[in-house]
């Protein structure tokens, strides 16, 4: 018997399942937020062929999201990725990063947008 079955889980209210289910829905936080941590997990996940080859050039140069995003095939050449291929390959995947960051900027625009002129017209009405 397991610590898990000694203490079943309580009921929780419906409202509180609720409250998280809609907090793991939310989206994650934004790449200009991330931290070497977070850098390591993208790395790892995107990059993972030379993730053992590489970590720990991004670990001690404390890459964080905001750093990643600005690099360009020199930086990377600095954090020592001297492999043409592994290069351009890191390169490409950063170049993926950046694209979806941007294009989920671009959406909350769009929705912001939409929201404004949404409560501009009912304002109005009245």
């Amino acid at each position: 018997m397991t610590v898990k079955d000694q203490n079943p889980p309580k009921p929780q209210p419906a409202s509180a399942t609720s409250q998280a289910r809609t907090a793991n829905t939310q989206r994650p936080k934004s790449v200009q937020q991330w931290s070497v941590v977070d850098v390591q997990k993208w790395l790892r996940r995107h990059c993972g062929d030379y993730y053992h080859l590489y970590c720990e050039s991004f670990l001690e140069q404390e890459v964080t999201g905001r750093c990643l995003v600005r690099m360009n095939e020199n930086s990377l050449m600095r954090l020592g990725i001297i492999h043409p291929e592994h290069r351009q390959f890191i390169w490409r995947e950063i170049a993926k990063l950046r694209l979806r960051s941007s294009i989920l900027y671009l959406r909350d625009q769009e929705r912001r947008l939409a929201n404004n002129v949404a409560n501009t017209a009912v304002n109005n009405q009245y």
